[in-house]
């Protein structure tokens, strides 16, 4: 069974205890939940034996852990920076890096008197490591070939991380976003096979994070997936900084596209609306105006705000040639017909005869207006 490294998921946890370290017990990572509850100067120490209440204990776990697969759960002590020893819930696990080697690793969360390692805290573990795989959002991490400045001006880390930052890290659910099935299909890739460079907008979403000090912040990226389509994301990240530099970035991501893409089409059908010759007006269901575009204006003499939330027999006296106008709406309402087929008729706006071809369609709830919708246009000689 091959657990995932943790480390990302777990770096800037504040319930969770988690670490790394080597085979021979070498610390290799601590959270800061940890460091901070364990060791006053926040220095991260060589050996994990310093940190725990029981070396010995400690040493048996590590080696029934390597000799076994999948999580081994126990219940071992650790001492807090004011010198109390606290009882602790652990998982360990072993994990493999990026070069293929092996690593311990362990995630722990303090028990209390109200709650045992048979009750709940082990299970909130348990749980933690299923959001990781499980969860609706996408995680993942970059990381960069060589260390940068945090220094360094804004728009040279962009640059930078463009042609040498790679996916180092990511769950199956960031690789379906992308039109991929596993993250093993999508790791290696480099940053500028997702991210759309010449978006401006999206570029000072990313200077503004660097400019936060690499610290939490949501950015949204205007990306391409493996079929060329655009895709929109919106980030939550934070970079991981050591020594005045920037190694790597992780975050999570939640898809928008759908979102991103019904307001661009809003966009364009409401200047769509503004610039053509036609009438367009659309009602609710009680037939009352909800909106009503310029050409609306200058045809039937009444303004916008004139004729918004007005009932259209208030303001326009509607005669069909044929008689028909009623049934037709009727239909509609009832059977709920997807259009109103063209029918010429006599509109008389501020008596002002008019004679008009009519169309109209009933939008579907997840349309634009939501609303009955007409269009129309004149043919009164000028």
């Amino acid at each position: 069974m091959n657990i995932p490294c943790l480390k990302e998921y777990f770096a800037y946890s504040d319930r969770f205890f988690y670490f790394l370290a080597e085979g021979n017990g070498r610390v290799v990572f601590i959270n800061s939940r940890l460091l901070s509850f364990t060791l006053s100067d926040k220095k991260i120490p060589d050996q994990l034996t310093s940190i725990f209440q029981d070396p010995p204990a400690l040493e048996r776990i590590l080696d029934q852990c390597r000799q076994q697969s999948g999580i081994l759960s126990a219940e071992l002590a650790i001492r807090s920076a004011g010198g109390i020893v606290h009882a602790v819930a652990w998982e360990f696990s072993v994990c493999l890096t990026a070069a293929g080697e092996e690593q311990l690793q362990a995630t722990g969360v303090l028990l209390t008197r109200n709650v045992s390692m048979v009750g709940g805290m082990a299970g909130k573990m348990a749980d933690a490591r299923k959001a990781y795989e499980q969860t609706t959002e996408g995680l993942w991490r970059f990381d960069s070939d060589e260390p940068v400045s945090v220094n360094e001006d804004p728009a040279r880390i962009i640059a930078y991380w463009r042609n040498h930052s790679k996916l180092a890290e990511c769950n199956d659910n960031m690789a379906r976003m992308y039109g991929y099935e596993k993250a093993e299909e999508l790791q290696g890739a480099r940053l500028d096979e997702f991210i759309d460079f010449s978006d401006h907008q999206r570029m000072a979403g990313l200077q503004q994070f660097i400019q936060n000090r690499f610290k939490t912040t949501t950015v949204e990226t205007r990306e391409i997936d493996r079929y060329g389509r655009i895709k929109y994301f919106r980030n939550s990240m934070e970079g991981l900084v050591e020594n005045g530099q920037i190694t790597s970035v992780w975050g999570t991501q939640q898809d928008i596209t759908g979102q991103r893409e019904a307001e661009e089409k809003n966009r364009y059908l409401a200047l769509l609306m503004e610039n053509v010759s036609d009438i367009i007006i659309s009602l609710d269901t009680n037939f009352q105006i909800v909106s009503w575009n310029k050409t609306a204006e200058e045809l039937y003499g009444y303004s916008e705000k004139e004729a918004i939330g007005k009932r259209m027999a208030e303001l326009l006296h509607i005669n069909y040639p044929d008689g028909s106008g009623e049934k037709i709406y009727k239909e509609i309402i009832e059977n709920s017909l997807p259009y109103l087929q063209p029918a010429v008729c006599c509109v008389i706006p501020v008596d002002k005869l008019q004679v008009i071809s009519v169309q109209g369609k009933i939008l579907p709830a997840k349309e634009w207006w939501k609303k009955n919708c007409s269009t129309a246009r004149s043919f009164t000689a000028t």
